[in-house]
């Protein structure tokens, strides 16, 4: 992230009243691995289509698709609107305004985006529309999983209410973003050595990172309260069997080793999903 947007997103989060603290992933205490928090929050609406709020409709519906994966800790819907309230924002939210809102509600990344087309016809006819969304992460405010993804409702055998199928559409859209999102595998590693921003890691008999992976760094809290807390993110410029080479992009702490990384981005070209009949899936 360039300096200026650096200093600006700073800006906003002081502006705003909110300070940098301890946030926590998910520590799966079972399979010992960590599930990023995730803040999905409402898309703007450029679809055109006069239903009923569709940006929020389309959030709720990321929200459950994302955690159906398992993939991810969520941040409830109610906790999102009341920090979005309290803050008086609304759609579309500036880079900024998302790692503001992550900080309040202590989430590693937001996701966020717009409705870009909604198609729909007669009483039982196809539906398709359109999702543009992000995956942001918090610490620098860096992208991490753009991805364009069109969701269809088929041609019903009854005539059926237009809100109905666009809802169904909506769900598609989102099943397929939650199943790129997760497509990639829950690659981890562990922090082995730090020189500077360059980080070595080791992900021992793990999945392994890959090259230009982005990387949460967590710091693994021990005692009773066991969990793990968002210290920086990095990019993995190298890779070698199990070990790779990455390079801090930013951080609210400094990065030790034992220190651990989660990957979240970008999205693979093995994890895209497939196209539905008739249009486009992913761009």
């Amino acid at each position: 992230m360039p300096r200026q947007q650096i200093l600006g997103c700073l800006c906003v989060l002081l502006v705003l009243g909110v300070v940098p603290a301890g946030y926590a992933g998910l520590l799966d205490e079972t399979t010992d691995t960590i599930r990023p928090t995730v803040a999905v929050l409402e898309l703007h609406d450029y679809s055109g289509y006069r239903g009923h709020m569709l940006g929020r409709r389309a959030a709720l519906q990321l929200h459950r698709a994302l955690a159906a994966t398992g993939r991810w800790s969520l941040v409830e819907p109610g906790e999102v609107s009341a920090a979005v309230a309290e803050l008086e924002l609304r759609p579309p939210f500036a880079v900024g305004y998302q790692q503001a809102l992550a900080h309040r509600l202590k989430a590693d990344l937001t996701v966020t985006g717009r409705i870009e087309g909604a198609l729909t016809g007669g009483a039982n006819s196809r539906v398709s529309l359109t999702l543009a969304v992000d995956f942001v992460e918090r610490v620098a405010g860096n992208s991490a999983m753009p991805m364009t993804v069109t969701g269809v409702a088929p041609v019903a055998d009854v005539p059926t209410p237009t809100d109905v199928r666009v809802d169904a559409a909506l769900a598609d859209a989102c099943a397929r973003i939650a199943a790129a999102a997760a497509g990639g595998g829950n690659a981890q590693a562990t922090v082995v050595g730090v020189r500077g921003k360059d980080i070595s890691l080791d992900s021992g008999t793990g999945t392994p990172l890959l090259t230009d992976d982005t990387v949460l760094v967590y710091r693994v809290r021990s005692g009773a309260d066991r969990s793990a807390e968002a210290v920086g993110i990095a990019m993995v410029k190298s890779v070698d069997a199990q070990k790779a080479s990455a390079v801090l992009l930013g951080k609210e702490r400094d990065v030790y080793t034992d220190d651990r990384v989660v990957r979240v981005g970008p999205v693979r070209e093995a994890a895209r999903p497939s196209t539905p009949a008739g249009g486009p899936g992913y761009h």
